[in-house]
């Protein structure tokens, strides 16, 4: 695994979910950590330790391993936390087909309920004794968990039936135990790539990854300490622990994909103070609702958007409708969880005017290197009646302690990036061969 490293008064922590869990219950048991409008729940630091604690247990108990993979398909509802929170305690890998846990949380239109769902696309449970599912088509696949009261077959578990098994403390005291082997290195999660920038794939992240990358990407933009943070969407779930890194209150809506109106109606009722995470659709929904005005929003400070780029018609519009909130726009690399924003202290004109702080108008790519194999390419937009050359960057890169190793060794001055079908991301495969046409380099045979 490679590290991009660098300066830092603040160093990257090990320290694995399952330690950074108990710390936290230890340090503010009562403390909110999350609260679903769904289920109208307000769980605490405490709560999260003692019912990830038996759910791992459970899981244990019907076979889960460190390095399998446990996948679950359900909204926005507690069971959702103490599953990452579980997962991570066995060392298991979340994401993938080792054991499934699924909900029907959309209602008989989508899919008839769990009980038909599952039938139609699993007809083994039927007859399948627990622990001993198998199914040719997916052959990894060890067990399925639902969420309802009574299974919907032999083959399958209730989430009641895993908390009952977890209720054993000879299992419990093996999940502790276990935590003193973990590593905060090992894999915890899959990501899945959107295919924008070459072929989809899956990313291997872990703990020291995540944690370590949503710590400083709070600190950079600034998320609240304390008090409520609106957060809309658990499916993002890179995030989902900023009450362990900031410390404050995530707010999750009932629905997986919120209104506008759900959305101001939560930031006014439980005074949010910053939104964790609004992709740019919702971002525009939000800002130009014809009931913009009708809610306090008074409390919101600031609004973290990504997803997609993010037109600066929309952050002007932001600006004037709602001032007193700082709209943070984010833009990040699932495969390497890399992400780039504008400083919390820039303003408008400091966003329009400066080079090189930020990068918006900037992408790095491989390029083929006879002497190294691949070198670093910073292909750069610069703002008008700006100049700028490679000596001048390579000052400025060396200003702001990248090492050498580190320094783009090509900086390539363009008008414009090569633009996905959709006209909204920079196709960073089409980049790279622009970039070697006008180096003049080519793929070795």
């Amino acid at each position: 695994m490679s590290y991009l490293r660098g300066p830092a008064e603040d160093p990257l922590l090990d320290v694995t979910f399952g330690q950074l869990l108990a710390d936290k219950a230890a340090k503010w048991p009562d403390r909110e950590a999350y609260v679903f409008k769904k289920t109208g729940s307000r769980i605490t630091f405490s709560d999260i330790q003692d019912k990830a604690t038996r759910l791992a247990a459970g899981l244990k108990a019907i076979g889960t391993a460190p390095g399998d993979v446990v996948a679950w398909l359900f909204g926005h509802r507690p069971e959702w936390i103490y599953l990452y929170f579980a997962v991570a305690k066995l060392g298991a890998i979340a994401s993938g087909v080792k054991v499934l846990i699924m909900c029907d949380d959309s209602g008989d239109q989508a899919t008839g309920g769990t009980t038909p769902f599952l039938f139609s696309l699993f007809p083994e449970i039927k007859s399948a004794n627990h622990g001993k599912l198998h199914i040719d088509r997916i052959p990894t696949l060890s067990a399925i968990v639902v969420l309802e009261d009574k299974a919907t077959g032999p083959g399958v578990y209730t989430m009641e039936d895993l908390q009952t098994l977890g209720n054993n403390e000879t299992l419990q005291a093996e999940v502790q135990a276990l935590q003193d082997q973990l590593s905060c290195h090992d894999t915890v999660m899959l990501g899945f790539t959107s295919g924008s920038t070459g072929p989809a794939k899956c990313a291997e992240l872990s703990t020291y990854c995540l944690h370590n990358n949503i710590r400083f990407i709070g600190k950079a933009v600034g998320m609240p300490n304390e008090g409520t943070a609106l957060y809309p969407y658990l499916s993002f779930r890179f995030a989902v622990i900023y009450p362990f890194t900031a410390g404050c209150t995530l707010v999750v809506p009932a629905s997986e994909s919120p209104s506008s109106v759900d959305i101001m109606q939560i930031i006014q009722e439980e005074r949010c103070k910053a939104i964790g995470v609004l992709f740019v659709k919702d971002c525009h929904g939000l800002f130009h609702s014809p009931h913009l005005g009708d809610y306090d929003l008074s409390s919101l400070d600031r609004v973290l958007v990504m997803g997609n780029v993010t037109p600066k018609s929309l952050v002007d519009h932001a600006a004037k409708v709602l001032p007193t909130a700082k709209l943070f726009v984010c833009y990040g690399g699932t495969e390497f969880v890399f992400l780039t924003s504008t400083a919390a202290e820039k303003v408008t004109e400091g966003k329009g005017t400066t080079v090189g702080k930020l990068l918006q108008h900037a992408e790095v790519v491989g390029v083929p290197d006879p002497a190294s194999v691949e070198e670093i390419c910073a292909c750069i937009i610069l703002n008008e009646g700006q100049i700028a050359d490679s000596q001048e960057m390579t000052s400025f890169c060396a200003e702001i302690g990248l090492v050498p190793i580190e320094t783009p060794g090509y900086f390539l001055f363009m008008d414009a990036f090569p633009m996905t079908s959709t006209q909204r991301k920079v196709d960073r495969k089409k980049l790279r061969l622009v970039a070697m046409e006008r180096l003049g380099l080519k793929e070795e045979a």
